[in-house]
């Protein structure tokens, strides 16, 4: 049996499930933290988990203080779980953690690109240009947001305050439209 935490309900959700439809068979439960700040809550929960030699994994990005709370669970992992050799604990708790953030991780400036547009409703334009200036920036933080905020608001005249996180949505449905269409990519 596989646990498997993740920052959001898009991607518990939406994201999860168009990629690994048969997840749930198999033996996997997704479960939506509900925002990073959330792992904090979770030390004891994963150790328990473990204890009962239930594989966890963790999939976040690299924003906020992560690494701490990352650490912290570590910790209260071997702590709780001592009788288990280090290899033993490796095996059972996983953390994948992204370099820069989930979507610039997992798709091209273009990808992104069609997700801003499709979550937009094409209100605004998103150009790969642009996606790539937010790649640059990433370190400012939610460069993503920021992006789309930006661009909405040129586009309606409005301040428009929707969250990055709902991009999750978009990009599981371009992936199964391009699967449907026959164009599914393997990491590109």
């Amino acid at each position: 049996r596989v646990v498997l935490f993740v920052e959001d309900d898009a991607v518990a959700n939406e994201f999860i499930p168009a990629l690994l439809p048969r997840a749930s068979i198999r033996g996997m439960e997704v479960i939506s933290i509900k925002g990073i700040d959330n792992l904090r809550s979770l030390p004891l929960e994963i150790s328990r988990l473990v204890q009962f030699q239930i594989i966890v994994g963790i999939v976040c990005d690299t924003e906020g203080k992560v690494q701490n709370m990352i650490g912290d669970i570590t910790k209260e992992v071997k702590k709780r779980n001592e009788h288990f050799t280090e290899d033993t604990i490796k095996g059972l708790f996983r953390v994948k953690q992204f370099k820069t953030n989930f979507e610039f991780a997992n798709f091209s400036d273009k990808e992104i690109a069609d997700g801003l547009n499709l979550q937009s409703g094409e209100m605004a334009k998103f150009l790969v240009k642009d996606v790539k200036k937010a790649r640059r920036d990433f370190t400012k933080g939610k460069a993503l947001d920021r992006l789309f905020n930006e661009k909405m608001r040129e586009a309606t005249g409005k301040r428009w305050d929707k969250k990055q996180m709902e991009l999750a949505k978009s990009f599981a449905d371009l992936v199964i439209a391009e699967f449907r269409a026959g164009k599914y990519r393997k990491n590109q």
